[in-house]
């Protein structure tokens, strides 16, 4: 080797220069470089579990929340419903008290008129009553006294109520 002009003993001491060169490279900067890099891709897979994660907890919550909606839509068309048949149910016994109350005004005239129409027919009988007393003790151009003029008159009286 000599011949070449290479020395072997730098040669071997180049070697295993080189050697420790090498092995303080991979313990020094190669091992802390793959430490590095498998935490980095550790990272990046933890950071795309919890995108993931968060991806589907959005899922989850627009879920929810549609469900929400739909539910406050029914119950707002439940409330509408039911304000809605309350205000029927509302105007229907408006109506109904309305037609009792005009009803009841009628029954309490119609009773009205019929105590009107008695008291007049009574009064009507009592002037005939007398009327007619009075006509006959003209017609006869007698006296009667006042006893008797009752006594006719009550006579005149039930006789209209029994033809009445």
């Amino acid at each position: 080797m000599g011949e070449l002009g290479i020395n072997p003993t730098y040669l071997a001491f180049q070697i295993i220069n080189f050697l420790l060169l090498v092995l303080l490279l991979h313990w020094l900067l190669y091992r802390p470089v793959l430490r590095m890099l498998d935490q980095r891709k550790e990272r990046i897979r933890a950071g795309q579990e919890a995108a993931e994660r968060a991806r589907t907890e959005a899922e989850e919550m627009r879920e929810q929340y549609e469900r929400q909606l739909e539910e406050s839509r029914a119950h707002a068309r439940k409330i509408m419903d039911d304000a809605a048949a309350a205000a029927e149910r509302l105007r229907e016994e408006g109506v109904a008290s309305a037609q009792q109350e005009a009803q009841r005004i009628l029954d309490r005239g119609r009773e009205e008129l019929r105590a009107e129409i008695e008291h007049a027919r009574r009064e009507l009988r009592q002037e005939v009553a007398v009327l007619s007393v009075s006509v006959a003790g003209k017609l006869i151009q007698e006296s009667l006294d006042t006893e008797k003029n009752r006594e006719l008159a009550a006579s005149i009286i039930s006789d209209l109520e029994e033809n009445s």
